[in-house]
This record gives C-alpha cells, structure tokens and sequence, in this order.
C-alpha cells in the first residue's frame, strides 16, 4: 500500500490574490467539526420538540382533569 501524505491531496485556490492551500489535515479537521455541529443542533432540536410534545400533552390533560376528575393525577 503507498504512503499517503497530506501533501498529495493539498488543492489550491487560485481565485484569491494569494494561493490558499487546505490540506488533507484540514479537510479532515472541518469534517469532524461540522459532524459535530450538526449532532449538537439535531440534539437541540430533538430536546426542543419532546418539551413541545409534552407541553401539549400536559395543557390536554389540564382540560380532561377540568371535564373529569378521575383523570387527574394524585
């Protein structure tokens, strides 16, 4: 198997004034990184929809508790 080095998957950008060059080290830096983002806010949006769901449920029972007592909690 060859040697893979970063320097063989370097590309550069050559529409700005200086070269920019990003390496495979950073390529692969930003992967993780944005992985990550995308966890936490899927995480966010998880936890913001339960809380949701269960706001709702407790305002329906609120109501039932209201028509009947037995379906109030003790």
């Amino acid at each position: 198997m060859p040697d893979i080095s970063p320097q063989m998957y370097s590309t550069t950008l050559h529409n700005s004034s200086a070269p920019l060059t990003l390496t495979f080290a950073f390529l692969s830096n930003m992967r993780i990184f944005l992985a990550a983002l995308v966890i936490i806010i899927g995480a966010n949006i998880g936890v913001s929809v339960v809380n949701y769901v269960s706001d709702l449920q407790d305002a329906k029972m609120q109501k039932l508790c209201k028509i009947d007592s037995s379906y109030c909690q003790q």
